[in-house]
């Protein structure tokens, strides 16, 4: 048996002033889909998805920034659930493709992540995603949704 998953990840900006200039970043995010995933194996479903940040202001200046990520509506980082009527796959997501950081807040041993940008020059992130394998859940779309957030 297969399932179909989804990862709706909607970004939310925040603003925090940074300095004696004016800068503004604005930033995207893709969702992330684990495709199908085989309830009678053990090896887990990897995914990845991307966060790209833009940032304007004054020429020659950084803007230092930092990416987080909520629970999602699993409510804790160990480990995130995506839910469907009835039942609920856990998953997570990382910072790096090995999966031993947890994208998060910084709280409950879950971290962000900074970056520096300059004035129109994208920066790119990538997260990564895991189901571990071994989970007898039933048939359906199980999705969750992360808010991502990214502070200057």
């Amino acid at each position: 048996m297969k399932l179909k998953l989804a990862l709706c990840i909607p970004v939310l900006l925040f603003f925090t002033p940074v300095g004696l200039y004016a800068a503004h970043c604005s930033a995207t995010a893709t969702s992330m889909s684990f495709g199908e995933y085989d309830v009678f194996s053990t090896n887990p479903t990897d995914s990845r998805g991307s966060i790209t940040v833009r940032c304007s202001g004054p020429e020659k200046h950084e803007v230092f920034f930092s990416i987080s990520m909520t629970t999602g509506n699993s409510g804790t980082y160990s480990p995130r659930k995506m839910t469907r009527v009835g039942d609920a796959i856990e998953y997570n997501i990382f910072t790096n493709p090995a999966g031993t950081e947890v994208w998060g807040d910084g709280t409950d041993r879950s971290a962000t992540v900074s970056g520096t940008g300059w004035k129109d020059a994208p920066r790119q992130f990538y997260f990564y995603g895991r189901i571990p394998g071994g989970q007898d859940v039933a048939a359906g779309s199980y999705t969750d949704s992360v808010t991502v957030s990214v502070e200057w």
